[in-house]
């Protein structure tokens, strides 16, 4: 069994986020885990932004502690307009 590189490792990282990884790519997961701070904290910040994007989609505008934006006409002829070119 290969250990995965930092590479591969921070992909599975985030496919973990979205399927179940398999029983081999969860255990060669973890031996990269165990050897590689990085991927480690890369990991961990993953489950930590996971969270607040849960978090903040079930917010409701009464309770998002976001303040309400709104872009003047103007505003979004110019991202429109921006958009448009590229």
């Amino acid at each position: 069994m290969n250990i995965f590189s930092c590479k591969q490792a921070s992909q599975m990282v985030s496919e973990s986020m979205d399927r179940p990884l398999r029983l081999r790519e969860r255990v060669t997961l973890r031996m990269h885990l165990v050897m590689c701070s990085f991927c480690t904290r890369f990991a961990r910040q993953m489950r930590v932004l996971r969270r607040a994007a849960v978090q903040l989609g079930q917010a409701t505008p009464e309770s998002s502690v976001l303040p309400q934006v709104s872009l003047s006409t103007e505003a979004r002829a110019r991202i429109s307009s921006v958009l448009s070119e590229g």
